[in-house]
């Protein structure tokens, strides 16, 4: 993205048109900021905030991103969620027995994504696997999201407590782990976040960084 200028962006609009396609798909629902879309002659896509008028020089790729985003929103308010513990609440099925949270993660995991359970080691590594077989309209269906929501939430959590040498406890009737310096991980977390946008967010990079503070940790 490259933010422009007000001259600039008078200079560039000057030698554009608006592709109403793009403007009509980002301002699909009135509770987000509406944008108006310009492709330049040099076919460069311009994006202008409609109420400050402030503008950038965008990629496709943002717009699809951004569109994606929103509509995930869209998608999760018409289900009353707006944060992790909605969507827990929403999908889970599993509360209260967090060996049988733990006990069904690997063996769910192959069956859903076809991984051979013995890759399936509750590492950091492993989530790289789970990215590349995880399909981003799972995210879009409400059942098959529901199907691997407590078996990511036990694989999720279990490496986290393996990590930190933690425990697993409730936090809100939450699952999550506490670490021996009282740090909570929180696995629902990097779900919601990974579900916000299908197809760009990564188990691998939303777990790595969410254990990253343990290095900060003394051993037990």
């Amino acid at each position: 993205m490259k933010k422009l200028r007000k001259k600039e962006l008078e200079s560039i609009l000057n030698n554009s048109k608006v592709d109403t396609q793009w403007t009509d798909r980002i301002n699909f629902d009135e509770r987000f900021t509406k944008y108006t879309i310009y492709r330049s002659t040099a076919g460069e896509f311009i994006e202008v905030n409609q109420i400050t008028g402030k503008g950038a020089i965008v990629a496709e790729e943002h717009l699809i991103a951004s569109n994606d985003f929103r509509r995930k929103i869209s998608h999760n308010l018409k289900r009353g969620i707006q944060s992790s513990h909605d969507q827990w609440k929403f999908y889970h099925s599993i509360e209260d027995d967090f060996s049988l949270l733990v006990k069904n993660a690997v063996p769910s995991l192959s069956s859903i994504t076809r991984i051979p359970s013995k890759k399936l080691t509750f590492s950091l590594a492993s989530f790289k696997e789970i990215d590349e077989t995880l399909d981003p309209d799972l995210f879009w269906d409400d059942a098959r999201l529901k199907e691997i929501y407590d078996p990511l939430m036990g694989y999720i959590g279990e490496y986290m407590r393996l990590k930190s040498s933690g425990t697993w406890i409730k936090k809100e009737a939450i699952p999550c782990i506490l670490t021996p310096g009282n740090q909570l991980l929180m696995p629902h977390n990097i779900i919601f976040s990974i579900t916000a946008t299908p197809g760009v967010g990564s188990l691998h990079r939303e777990t790595k960084r969410a254990t990253y503070s343990l290095r900060y940790e003394k051993p037990r």
